[in-house]
């Protein structure tokens, strides 16, 4: 089974005023948005669970341009009152990161989509590999399939 990080790269909780939590799920890429948004798991049910609300007054939007799903439900207590555990509701999102999601399906990721996704988020993580299509730093997926006589390179 997943957890929200091989989905996520940032979960995180807020308040969004005194009497609101905000819930932030910001995907890795197109690919896993995907996944996560068509899995249904980030429902209202699943928030009127844990958060012992009901269900209606939950708010699930999904966020496509930005890759985000953002849930909002009231919060167990007023912001600052003598009954509130978590004035800022930074540590509100950690029952979530024990959740088991489905396997995340494997996407082949083409060169051209890793390069556009790494120079979108300014992301190097060092010396670059070599792959059939030239210099790539995108560790961790594969080009697009090899041009006969090519050997299939990690990038």
């Amino acid at each position: 089974m997943a957890t929200l990080l091989d989905y996520c790269s940032l979960v995180r909780s807020k308040n969004a005023g005194p009497f609101t939590l905000t819930f932030d799920f910001m995907c890795h890429d197109q690919h896993t948005y995907e996944a996560l948004t068509n899995a249904g798991i980030l429902n209202r049910a699943l928030f009127a669970g844990l958060f012992n609300t009901s269900d209606n007054e939950i708010l699930v939007v999904n966020h496509p341009r930005a890759l985000a799903v953002k849930v909002s439900l009231p919060r167990p207590s007023v912001q600052g009152n003598q009954h509130d555990s978590d004035c800022y509701a930074g540590q509100q999102y950690a029952p979530l990161m024990e959740l088991q999601l489905p396997e995340l399906p494997r996407a082949r990721a083409s060169c051209e989509q890793a390069h556009t996704d790494r120079d979108r988020r300014s992301l190097d993580s060092g010396p670059a590999d070599v792959c059939h299509a030239g210099p790539n730093p995108h560790r961790g997926t594969w080009c697009s399939e090899p041009s006969a006589g090519e050997e299939k390179t990690p990038v």
